[in-house]
């Protein structure tokens, strides 16, 4: 559900499908439902930025090379490695 975007700034089917259900199921106001959906969605954004960057911490010796490559790669119009 969550990999259909609606929007631009990856608000999905997820956001509105929790939109829907608090202000119907919870009687929250449709602002507040879209509210906290938004909250929501900024929440699970940050955790997996930070999941990352302690990810790049602790796994960054084999990681950043692949990285670097793959955009290089990329930079200079080819297609990136399979690894």
């Amino acid at each position: 559900m969550k990999a259909v975007p609606l929007t631009p700034g990856g608000m999905g089917t997820y956001e509105a499908a929790l939109a829907i259900t608090f202000g119907l199921g919870g009687g929250v106001s449709t602002t507040s439902a879209i509210l906290i959906s938004v909250i929501d969605h900024l929440i699970k954004n940050l955790v997996t930025l930070a999941g990352g960057i302690v990810s790049i911490y602790y796994f960054g010796d084999w990681v950043l090379p692949s990285v670097k490559t793959a955009l290089n790669s990329k930079l200079d119009g080819g297609e990136p490695p399979v690894i």
